[in-house]
């Protein structure tokens, strides 16, 4: 128990202490003390963070439906009509910028555990930033091509600009896997702002074109030589036949007659001349090899022409 003395040494304490507090308030109030002002229109110091991205799934007619932090969400629901990405208010002023990405693939099963290798669709990207803080993405889907029904598949809204589509090169990466052999988590789990799994058929993309192994060209079958035409043997010359010589003439032997002394008649105009022999010449050797060879015969003879003239 306290005792009455020592609780009214405790009173007079308190106030005295009070007291003091009271002065003190009192010379404050009329000191000079410098006054701190705190504009509420102060440029504000920021730079954009993740934490300053919000997200909604658009419905049909591209109007958001619900607006979500930039945390990591599972959709139940295929986003079919992209999504719409926004700085938050008391970001939409601060420095920097950030990236935000949208992927498709087809996959193997309904859901990320049978999903497979997956197979890269399309891709989309846009940068929120000052006087950029709303933006849209949309890419093709699984199954939008004009089949009847969805085809399995996988959506990925992420940071960052890396396209998954497992092209070896800078600015891509491996392709999303998760089958009994293999998980590879594309993007990275810290990346990723929303997700969705499902479909009801697999689908297949259309296979590569198959380039045919080169072959050599191939030989056309060699034909045996074509031997020359065969000329026929140059026909010699036609020679005209020889005709066999004529036989000679042989005067009509006539029994001699006494030699005239007259004159016999000139040949009439109409007496054709030796052609065959080639000349009239040739006609008084003959008439003169007949004169001497048979004694005068050739008077007779001309004068019995001259006869069968007249």
């Amino acid at each position: 128990m306290t005792s009455t003395k020592a609780r009214g040494a405790g009173l007079g304490a308190v106030a005295t202490f009070a007291g003091f507090a009271a002065s003190l308030s009192a010379g404050t109030a009329h000191a000079d003390a410098p006054v701190v002002y705190h504009p509420r229109d102060a440029a504000k110091t920021c730079t954009i963070g993740r934490d300053d991205v919000e997200f909604t799934a658009l419905d049909k007619a591209g109007r958001p439906t619900t607006w979500l932090p930039a945390s990591y969400h599972n959709l139940g629901t295929e986003p079919a009509y992209g999504f719409q990405v926004r700085l938050k208010d008391e970001a939409k002023e601060c420095d920097g910028s950030i990236a935000v990405s949208l992927a498709s693939y087809l996959a193997e099963g309904p859901d990320w555990k049978g999903s497979g290798p997956q197979r890269f669709l399309a891709y989309a990207t846009t940068t929120l930033k000052k006087g950029q803080d709303v933006q849209t993405l949309t890419v093709s889907l699984p199954g939008t091509d004009g089949k009847k029904v969805a085809c399995f598949g996988q959506l990925d809204l992420y940071f960052g600009t890396t396209i998954f589509d497992g092209q070896q090169k800078e600015g891509h990466g491996p392709l999303p896997e998760n089958d009994d052999k293999k998980v590879v988590a594309s993007p990275n789990p810290h990346d990723l702002i929303a997700g969705w799994n499902g479909g009801e058929t697999k689908c297949e993309t259309a296979p590569p074109p198959v380039t045919p192994p080169t072959s050599p060209p191939s030989t056309p079958p060699v034909s045996p030589p074509q031997s020359p035409p065969v000329t026929p043997p140059a026909a010699p010359p036609s020679t005209p036949p020889v005709s066999p010589p004529a036989p000679p003439v042989k005067p009509t032997s006539t029994p001699p007659t006494t030699p005239s002394t007259s004159t016999p008649p000139p040949a009439s105009p109409g007496t054709p001349t030796l052609a065959h022999t080639g000349s009239d010449a040739g006609a008084l050797s003959l008439v003169a090899l007949t004169f001497f060879g048979a004694g005068g015969g050739a008077i007779a003879f001309s004068r019995k022409a001259g006869a069968r003239k007249h």
